[in-house]
């Protein structure tokens, strides 16, 4: 039950930070408060979700967070078995797709036009924006 609690109160901090940065950086828009705010968004990100997720994958495991909480385990047919290995490898496939096609016909450029879309304030245009620090 620990390990619940723990990631319930990993999204909740994740949440209300995020909201609290936000709105910090909308009161203040500039580059320099971007770059913090992008570093701190990070830390939350990796603190709040992160952490307690690959706690839960080795303590205590996997596949035990149904007795965690008190429900009987789902029995898993074949077919449910097989349809998620299908799916997994199409979603492999559009992935390599995609990365081909980015790699082949722009380099980044359609990521560049929608990032330059997001970013339209006075305050971003023409200088480096949370994009390029790894922010969104």
């Amino acid at each position: 039950m620990q390990l619940v609690i723990a990631q319930l109160v990993g999204v909740m901090v994740f949440f209300v930070g995020v909201l609290i940065l936000g709105l910090w950086l909308r009161r203040r828009p500039t580059a320099g408060a971007a770059r913090r705010m992008s570093v701190a968004s990070h830390t939350l990100f990796h603190a709040g979700l992160s952490v307690p997720m690959v706690w839960g994958l080795f303590w205590p495991g996997a596949g035990r967070f149904d007795a965690i909480v008190g429900l009987p385990s789902l029995p898993v047919p074949i077919a449910w078995r097989f349809l998620g290995v299908v799916l997994l490898a199409v979603g492999i496939y559009f992935v390599a797709l995609s990365n081909v096609a980015l790699a082949k016909w722009g380099k980044g450029w359609r990521r560049s036009c929608y990032r330059n879309r997001l970013s339209k304030p006075a305050f971003m245009s023409g200088r480096a924006t949370p994009w390029h620090w790894g922010g969104i």
